[in-house]
């Protein structure tokens, strides 16, 4: 496909759920037939600002649903000049710990609220995305909670721009929520981001756990947005 068509190849999910998919660019020129003109067992994912209502209305009139309302919240970075002994970075020894916890934690990924998708496809896109980490493909800096027995109990995948530090992945294991171990590993990146003044990290406006947690944290929203699917067949 060209830059300029409607519908970008995303290769990376592609290669995770075994189908083709795409992100559309442009939403003002996809057609139904854009559409149905895909390969067979196509999906297709879009990302439009809550305010564009009419947009909205058009992608959902050719087949598209809203699976999810995500939130970007920023926020000053906390300055943590000690070490919380519950933190640490994480080591390639943590790989395989960390990848369980990826395939366990997560309940509110645009991918696990679309029925569409398997449990084991959805629990698959996390584990995908925490592993390109350890490949060196994704992130900057890796912080951990562990236990004390010094295993991962919890994981927050960051990366820095700018000077703009976000926050790309977090999860903690359930046994260990309720502890305040998410809001110790976000304190803790000052030590590892020095230069970093601004943090941001996205949510689910459906995930309330991690909306109160963020707005507890002094987080402010500053972005909002539908997230719509289009799948040509149901995931099995």
């Amino acid at each position: 496909m060209k830059e300029s068509d409607p519908l970008q190849v995303d290769l990376w999910l592609t290669n995770v759920v075994n189908r083709p998919c795409y992100k559309l660019a442009s939403h003002r020129f996809v057609t139904r037939k854009d559409l149905t003109d895909l390969p067979q067992a196509a999906f297709v994912w879009a990302k439009l600002p809550v305010e564009k209502i009419e947009d909205c209305a058009k992608l959902i009139d050719i087949g598209f649903y809203i699976v999810d309302t995500n939130l970007k919240y920023s926020g000053s970075l906390s300055i943590n000049s000690s070490m919380d002994s519950t933190i640490r970075l994480a080591q390639p020894h943590d790989q395989e710990v960390i990848l369980g916890i990826a395939a366990t934690a997560f309940q509110y990924s645009r991918f696990h609220l679309d029925e569409n998708f398997s449990d084991g496809i959805a629990n698959q896109t996390r584990v995908s995305w925490v592993k390109s980490f350890f490949d060196g493909d994704r992130g900057d800096v890796m912080i951990v909670a562990i236990d004390k027995h010094d295993q991962p109990v919890g994981f927050l995948l960051s990366k820095i721009e700018n000077n703009e530090i976000t926050i790309d992945l977090v999860a903690l294991e359930v046994a260990s929520r309720g502890q305040g171990l998410a809001s110790a590993m976000i304190g803790s990146l000052s030590l590892y981001y020095p230069d970093g003044n601004l943090l941001k990290v996205g949510t689910q406006a459906v995930n309330i756990p991690s909306v109160r947690l963020y707005e507890k944290l002094g987080f402010h929203v500053s972005e909002a947005n539908h997230i719509l699917h289009w799948h040509s067949t149901r995931d099995s």
